[in-house]
């Protein structure tokens, strides 16, 4: 594709006959700039095509067609320019026309109608589907028809467009009547007959047109083949309608299909003939009605008793015969439940749809349904909903009691209680409860910290339950596998994630109080923790912990993979103190489990979770499945001298403190609870046995292994 970029006489060329716009505001404002400081960037042009023709206002074809640019060309002719810096390029029809309207129509100055003909323009004479033209535009289907159907007003009706006297919401209303000529009488009626306020409302100019113009004759009250001969006396004089059935009228359409192609045949477009023959073939109802000795109402007082129309079984004091509800426990129609007795009918009107519905009065058919020996409801609604709804109502009622009581009696108890706490039953319902009201960001977010891996996809799990859908269902189901301390940290984790949202409306991002708080109880430093992170303080958030003891020094937790051959340590205790009592036995890890990890032991037991510090590695002499008995497990003081080769240098291990050994549980349990309080208070780390420091140089053994940043900082906390 060549391209040159040529100074042009303004001469030679000519506005582009495809081009949807056809306003230019502001040409003269534009004008004065070019006379200034003149045409800023050059327009874009072809050579004029020899297959079309030419211009009115020519004596010969141009020789070129501007292709985008039309509006600095306009105003370049009021500034008395003689040539225009142009781009010229060979572009065939299809090229120009996306790029008028691609480039053009997203201008704010173009017109919605300007832009439904440049894609009616393109789809009737260039083959473009609405799709296409959608990714081109970057709007969506939907909106591309909707403009489309703007392309639907007459002539008159787009001139009052462009005048500015309606405007694109009833513009497309309006495009919505098929005849043309019931589009101006419409137009005009929405532009004048909302004098003195200004025209009328999208939503008046909406109700007007279902009212007047969208006449099925289908749902007419007289059928279409009577002879309905009406004379009404108007401003032009006496008229006579229906003196031929609507079946051979000109002004159904489907009598004159030339003049309305592709509408049903069914529609009249006389709105003043077919109220004159609703009005006569009413009076000529209530008439015969009459004549039988009925009672009729019309009017406003047929408005009073059904003021929006007869649609369903009750109105006033009034039941609709032929309407259904539910009588004996049956739902069918009045009609039917008073059968075989004599009920005087009252004919009331339906002003909506123009006819007289039979009703009875409320009291002759509660008589009627007596004498048929029908029991009277109140209701309406179906016997089997009621009877739900009462069920419903008792089981709310006993749900309140149930919880009331349940809160005096747990009130009484932790009064009672020297050491109030909660049963583990209670925790782990706090837990469960206090998970699942929390959103799906924050349990996301929990769950990839608690189940690093997601689990295996199953043949159950469908396509869009993803890796983080399946984490959040494992952890559901850890909240029953964890003790005491576990929920506490869950618990903590549940009540601080929903602080570390920033909102992007505020201007305001200071860190919520309740984490900075919950974090210097923790012993953390928040602003050495932000210093880490090299970011600064936002202005008026104060981060400066409380004092606090200096931390110990943390000691790394084991880590393995999936597949490792491990064993547990005789001394291992959950974080509250309580021996685990895994013994030695060796086994393999299968999954990662939160913070700990799932093992099958080569006895057959499978433990769903195990922290890593219960856990080490299996020598290299024992890492295969014995085939006899498993051997008792060393003593402690053996543990302490195993050779440093036997395990790699990731899990190093921690042997158990001075004079402890393994093989009385209740004895380490008692000493894990005393030596709970040897930790720092508030950083949550161990310090060696007894509390006391380790001398400089000491051979004593090191204190068994508690992670400083997981569960073991509650280690205590239920003693």
């Amino acid at each position: 594709m060549s391209t040159e970029f040529l100074h042009i006489s303004l001469g030679l060329l000519a506005p582009s006959p495809t081009n949807p716009r056809k306003t230019f505001a502001d040409l003269e404002d534009l004008a004065e700039s070019i006379k200034a400081q003149g045409v800023m960037q050059p327009i874009l042009a072809r050579p004029w095509p020899s297959d079309y023709p030419t211009p009115a206002n020519r004596g010969a074809a141009p020789a070129y067609e501007i292709v985008a640019g039309e509006r600095r060309y306009r105003a370049s002719l009021l500034a008395g320019l003689d040539e225009l810096p142009v781009l010229v390029r060979d572009l065939d029809t299809r090229a120009v026309l996306e790029a008028q309207i691609v480039e053009n129509l997203q201008r704010r100055d173009v017109t919605e109608l300007e832009e439904a003909e440049g894609y009616q323009l393109m789809m009737r004479d260039h083959g473009y589907t609405a799709d296409e033209l959608a990714e081109k535009v970057g709007k969506s289907r939907a909106y591309i028809y909707g403009r489309l159907k703007l392309c639907a007003l007459c002539d008159e009706c787009r001139q009052l467009y462009r005048d500015g006297k309606l405007d694109a919401s009833r513009a497309l209303l309006i495009a919505r009547i098929p005849v043309p000529a019931l589009q101006v009488k419409a137009a005009e009626a929405i532009i004048r007959d909302g004098w003195p306020h200004g025209p009328m409302s999208a939503r008046e100019a909406a109700n007007h047109i279902q009212q007047h113009y969208m006449l099925d004759l289908l749902k007419a009250p007289f059928p279409m083949s009577a002879h309905i001969v009406v004379q009404s006396t108007g401003i032009l004089g006496t008229r006579a309608f229906g003196e031929i059935p609507c079946t051979e009228c000109p002004q159904r359409t489907g009598n004159a299909p030339d003049e309305y192609p592709g509408i049903s045949p069914d529609v009249c477009t006389d709105p003043t003939c077919y109220a004159a023959k609703r009005a006569a073939h009413m009076a000529k109802q209530v008439e015969t009605e009459k004549a039988m000795g009925r009672k009729v109402i019309t009017g406003e007082a047929a408005k009073k008793i059904a003021p929006h129309g007869i649609y369903s079984h009750e109105h006033g004091d009034y039941i609709a015969l032929d309407e259904k509800s539910y009588y004996g426990g049956e739902y069918k129609t009045a009609r039917k439940a008073i059968k075989g007795q004599d009920v005087p009918i009252v004919m009331i009107e339906d002003h909506r749809k123009g006819a007289l519905v039979p009703m009875v009065a409320k009291k002759d058919l509660n008589e009627a349904l007596r004498a048929n020996g029908i029991k009277i409801s109140n209701s309406s609604r179906d016997p089997k909903d009621l009877a739900r709804e009462r069920a419903r109502k008792i089981e709310i009622q006993y749900r309140r009691t149930l919880f009331e009581q349940h809160h005096a009696s747990a009130r009484m108890a932790i009064n009672a209680a020297k050491k109030p706490e909660l049963k583990h039953a209670d925790l782990a319902l706090v837990a469960r409860q206090f998970w699942a009201q929390r959103g799906s960001d924050a349990q996301k977010r929990l769950a990839r910290m608690y189940v690093p891996e997601a689990p295996e996809r199953t043949e159950q799990d469908s396509q869009w339950q993803d890796d983080d859908w399946r984490r959040g269902r494992r952890l559901s189901a850890m909240i029953d596998e964890f003790n005491d301390a576990q929920l506490i940290l869950f618990l903590l984790d549940l009540a601080l994630v929903g602080t570390l949202d920033v909102p992007t409306y505020m201007d305001d991002i200071a860190t919520p109080e309740p984490l900075l708080a919950a974090a210097q109880r923790a012993g953390l430093d928040p602003d050495a923790i932000r210093a880490d992170l090299g970011t600064k303080t936002p202005a008026g958030t104060s981060t400066a912990p409380q004092a606090a003891p200096a931390p110990a020094p943390e000691v790394s937790a084991p880590k393995f993979t999936i597949g490792d051959r491990v064993r547990g340590r005789a001394d291992a205790c959950w974080d509250n103190g309580e021996p685990i009592n895994i013994g030695q036995e060796p086994g393999t890890i299968t999954a990662h489990a939160a913070d700990g990890y799932a093992v099958a032991f080569d006895d057959g037991t499978r433990r769903t979770y195990l922290p890593a510090s219960a856990l080490e590695t299996l020598p290299a002499e024992a890492s295969e499945p014995a085939s006899t008995p498993t051997q008792a497990a060393p003593a402690a003081s053996d543990t302490g001298q195993a050779k440093a080769s036997d395990k790699p240098p990731r899990a190093k291990k921690a042997a158990p403190a001075r004079g402890a050994t393994a093989a009385k549980p209740k004895k380490q349990a008692a000493t894990a609870a005393k030596k709970s309080t040897g930790k720092a208070k508030t950083s949550g780390r161990a310090s060696p046995a007894g509390g006391k420091k380790a001398r400089a140089g000491d051979d004593a053994e090191a204190a068994p292994y508690r992670c400083p940043k997981t569960m073991d900082m509650l280690e205590g906390a239920t003693a």
